[in-house]
């Protein structure tokens, strides 16, 4: 089978991938579909305005790589890394992240709809301006994570991990907490909790 890096359209449908390593490679505006990766590295690559349906990744290594202006639908990640990688803009539909790595990524501006986050690292994510709708954060790590002029309105946080977290104080209404938590947003408020 041939490689992703040795194609030459710029489409990948109904493929499937195993054990490979990309590093440094230009794969921007790939349209992926119905295709499985297995132990594939796309280390520091060029990826922006990736197209990605119906697809599943399975202990795949997106690192680095720049994935900005991206679309996923109905896709599925399964102990994969995203560590320091850029999701800027990104569509994130009808998606899921199982014990995924996604510490210090990069998701600015994106739009995500139906996605669930399931034992994931996501200490130091920026989700600067995110518009969340239907979105699950399930004993996730989100220590120092960044939620700066994001709506958390509907997002239930009670079962993850966190001693501080970047939020702005006006969009918190709503947002689900558990007791332990509420020391870390009454310190925003100024406030001191008394046992």
């Amino acid at each position: 089978m041939e490689g992703i890096s040795q194609s030459e359209e710029l489409e990948c449908y109904q493929q499937e991938f195993t054990q490979e390593v990309l590093e440094e490679v230009d794969l921007r505006q790939l349209e992926i579909a119905k295709s499985q990766f297995q132990g594939v590295s796309f280390i520091n690559c060029q990826m922006e305005k990736l197209e990605v349906i119906d697809s599943t990744f399975t202990n795949c290594d997106f690192s680095n790589s720049d994935l900005s202006k991206s679309y996923f639908n109905r896709v599925s990640f399964v102990d994969c890394k995203f560590l320091g990688t850029k999701l800027h803009q990104a569509n994130i539909n009808h998606v899921s992240f199982k014990h995924t790595n996604l510490t210090l990524s990069m998701f600015e501006e994106s739009h995500q709809s139906d996605v669930d986050y399931q034992d994931c690292q996501l200490g130091g994510a920026d989700f600067y301006r995110q518009i969340f709708k239907k979105v699950t954060f399930k004993e996730c790590d989100l220590e120092e994570a960044v939620f700066e002029e994001t709506d958390l309105k509907g997002i239930d946080l009670s079962s993850c991990y966190f001693s501080q977290l970047i939020v702005d104080i006006n969009r918190l209404k709503g947002c689900t907490i558990n007791h332990d938590q509420s020391s870390v947003f009454l310190s925003k408020l100024g406030l001191i909790l008394k046992d």
